[in-house]
């Protein structure tokens, strides 16, 4: 989705939104009750997402923004880089370090804590 193009109706979106969005009606036939409730809740699903996904653009541009109208991108980017880890250490990874270690091998915990 582009931020800058302001999407105003479901057939304004890509492709690939509008087929999850949008499901063609089996049967054109008789307009009965339980029909128009379920174009009703179509039409309101397609609201609340036109309202959702507005929203959502203000916020990636608001985001953008202020990204320009901070120092530059470097401060952004230490920000970021302070406040995540570098390594994420997997659950079968910290397993086979602690196994070997029982067995007396620190050669996998060394390697993990190496970095």
């Amino acid at each position: 989705l582009d931020p800058s193009f302001e999407y105003t109706s479901i057939e304004s979106l890509p492709a690939q939104f509008r087929r999850v969005l949008i499901q063609e009606d089996g049967d054109e036939g008789d307009d009965n009750e339980g029909q128009a409730d379920e174009r009703t809740a179509k039409k309101e699903t397609e609201a609340s997402f036109l309202q959702w996904l507005s929203t959502y653009q203000k916020a990636i541009r608001k985001e953008a923004s202020d990204l320009e109208d901070s120092d530059d991108y470097s401060s952004w980017r230490r920000r970021i880089l302070a406040n995540n880890p570098r390594i994420i250490l997997r659950n079968y990874a910290a397993q086979l370090a602690i196994a070997d270690a029982e067995r007396g091998d620190y050669g996998t915990l060394k390697r993990l804590t190496k970095h």
